[in-house]
C-alpha cells in the first residue's frame, strides 16, 4: 500500500499479492493479482501494470500501459485521467472509457490467457535431455575413434587450467 501522503521521487517496481496505489510516483512498474490504482494517485510520469483484477484512477502524466484479465475505470467525480497515450489489454474494453480523459490515443487489444507455460517447461525439460544426450553421444564417439585425442585433451586442459590458476594467485596476492 503505497498512502496519500508518500512521495516517491524515482520508479517503483512492485510485485505483491494486492497493491494499492495513491500519493505521488514518478514511474510504476507493478504485477499483482489484484491492483487498486485509487483517486489519490498521481503517477509523474509512465505506469506499466499487470493484473489479474485491476480498478483505475487517479493521474497519470505520460503514458500507461495495462494489461488485465479484468479492468474497471473507477465510479465517481475522480476518475482516471492519462495525460498521454493509453494502451490496455483486458478481455473486454472498457465499458465506461468514456468517463476517463485520455489526451493522447487509446489502444486496445484483447487479453489472451497464455496457458502454455506448460507447454514452455516441457520444451526446456525435453532441451537439456537432448543436449546431455548429444553431449554424451559425442564423448562416446571421441573414445572410440580418438582415444589419443581425449587423453591428451585431459592433460593439457588439466596442466593448463591449474598453471593459469597458480599464475593469476601468485601475481594477485590470494
Amino acid at each position: 500500500t503505497i498512502d496519500e501522503n508518500a512521495y516517491i521521487g524515482s520508479d517503483l517496481f512492485a510485485f505483491a499479492q494486492t497493491i494499492e496505489l495513491n500519493g505521488l510516483i514518478f514511474d510504476v512498474y507493478a504485477a499483482a493479482d489484484k491492483l487498486n490504482i485509487n483517486s489519490g494517485a498521481s503517477i509523474y510520469r509512465d505506469i506499466r501494470a499487470y493484473a489479474n483484477d485491476m480498478t483505475l484512477a487517479g493521474s497519470v502524466g505520460r503514458d500507461a500501459f495495462f494489461s488485465a484479465n479484468k479492468m474497471s475505470i473507477a465510479e465517481g467525480e475522480d476518475t482516471l485521467t492519462v495525460y498521454g497515450d493509453l494502451s490496455y489489454e483486458s478481455k473486454r474494453e472498457l465499458a465506461n472509457i468514456d468517463k476517463a480523459t485520455i489526451q493522447g490515443e487509446i489502444k486496445y487489444s484483447e487479453y489472451v490467457d497464455n496457458d502454455d507455460n506448460k507447454n514452455v517447461v516441457v520444451d526446456l525439460i525435453i532441451s537439456a535431455i537432448s543436449t546431455i544426450i548429444f553431449n554424451i553421444l559425442i564423448y562416446i564417439v571421441l573414445v572410440f575413434f580418438a582415444p589419443k585425442f581425449v587423453e591428451k585433451t585431459k592433460e593439457y586442459v588439466s596442466k593448463r587450467t591449474f598453471s593459469f590458476c597458480n599464475r593469476y594467485c601468485i601475481h594477485n596476492s590470494c
